[in-house]
């Protein structure tokens, strides 16, 4: 088998050779110590199967207060003049 000249050819074909082999080591691992992939074995997930995760926010339940009337709105503001506001930094 005649290996490409091309250095970027061979840096390929290398690293897809590096791929290819620990992909066949991991999985003839997998396979040696009982076959299942257990990705998430941490105490941390065992705490969300066991209960509900914590949420980040407070949930409010039930009615909630009304404060204002949907037609309650604020009058307009009314016509102005247009103004140039200039900020110098």
């Amino acid at each position: 088998m005649r290996l490409p000249k091309d250095r970027n050819d061979r840096a390929m074909l290398g690293a897809a050779g590096l791929l290819l082999g620990s992909a066949m080591i991991v999985g003839v691992g997998t396979a040696l110590f009982g076959g299942t992939a257990d990705l998430m074995s941490s105490t941390a997930h065992a705490a969300v199967v066991a209960a509900e995760a914590p949420l980040a926010h407070t949930v409010h339940t039930g009615d909630l207060p009304i404060i204002r009337a949907p037609g309650d709105m604020p009058a307009a503001v009314g016509d102005r003049d247009e103004k140039n506001v200039r900020v110098e930094l």
